[in-house]
């Protein structure tokens, strides 16, 4: 897991509900490039959702913002 700042921001005059950090923009950026029926995971949720769902490696990709390559997993379909 990392590290995430979720809360509200702002002065009396404007205030917005928000989320920060590392693990929220690895989400953005893989909502940003799945297509629209797709669902990509970074290697972490699929450390946690393996045994729940049929997942499949879909490669390592460079993200925005980010330093090194991600792997990315896609996931096929919920377990019963």
């Amino acid at each position: 897991m990392g590290y995430m700042t979720v809360g509200n921001t702002g002065s009396e005059f404007h205030i917005d509900y928000m989320a920060i950090g590392n693990q929220f923009n690895i989400a953005a950026r893989l909502e940003q490039i799945a297509k629209s029926d797709e669902i990509l995971v970074s290697q972490r949720t699929y450390s946690k959702s393996r045994d729940v769902a049929t997942i499949e490696e879909a490669g390592a990709v460079h993200l925005k913002g980010m330093h090194s390559s991600v792997t990315i997993f896609r996931v096929l379909f919920k377990k019963f």
